[in-house]
């Protein structure tokens, strides 16, 4: 069975190479060692970026109903109530809401300025405003169709892909012969307990890498 890039990975052997401005690794039909390295590598990368910002970064669906295959996902999608008028998303920006419930409610956007007969959507913030509560203490009581995380196109993205690019590049080039041990220790390594230049220097990248990935990490969730 083939290995593929993963669907939340900002980048792909095309963009490696693009970047790399050789093609260091080629796509071949039954996949070479070489490539299937490389995909683990970039695999890894995305999920590293996803640990030391604490939230998934690309953008995609969520679901609460377990009939969408593609985008359930119970932990993103059905929340505990929580307290006071403002409820806050797990991934930002929110890009869309599809539905908004509460207790079994459907909630819609509000229509006019007073805010008293429905929600209001802050996307970049990833908080949403609902005059009357969400039924606090409640639990599991809150469910959302919605679609959030960073769009291509944006210079976020650009940002993301270029981090990305130089976190698998700097695996890829490391001793063949201990890449094995490089991507484990990469994966499990305990950064959040490192500071930015000790990380820095660990992974052996330049501090402006993990500094640009600093303005997307998300700190009052844990």
């Amino acid at each position: 069975m083939a290995i593929e890039v993963s669907a939340n990975s900002f980048i792909d052997v095309n963009y490696f190479n693009l970047m790399a401005n050789v093609e260091l690794v080629s796509i071949t039909y039954g996949q070479a060692f070489n490539e299937i390295r490389l995909i683990y590598l970039i695999n890894s990368a995305i999920s590293f970026m996803e640990k030391f910002c604490n939230r998934l970064l690309k953008a995609r669906d969520f679901s609460y109903l377990p009939a969408d295959i593609s985008s359930y996902d119970s932990k993103n999608s059905i929340f505990d109530g929580p307290n006071g008028n403002i409820f806050r998303f797990p991934v930002i920006p929110v890009n869309g809401i599809t539905t908004f419930m509460i207790s079994d409610e459907t909630i819609i956007p509000a229509t006019n300025y007073n805010a008293d007969d429905g929600y209001v959507l802050y996307s970049s913030k990833g908080e949403l405003y609902y005059y009357d509560g969400f039924d606090y203490g409640s639990k599991q009581n809150v469910k959302v169709k919605w679609n959030g995380g960073i769009v291509e196109g944006t210079d976020d993205y650009g940002q993301l892909q270029y981090i990305q690019y130089l976190l698998a590049r700097q695996l890829f080039d490391s001793d063949p012969i201990n890449d094995i041990i490089v991507s484990e220790t990469f994966s499990n390594y305990s950064y959040k307990k490192a500071s930015i230049k000790d990380l820095a220097d660990y992974l052996g990248l330049p501090v402006f890498v993990f500094n640009r990935l600093e303005l997307y990490r998300r700190h009052y969730f844990s």
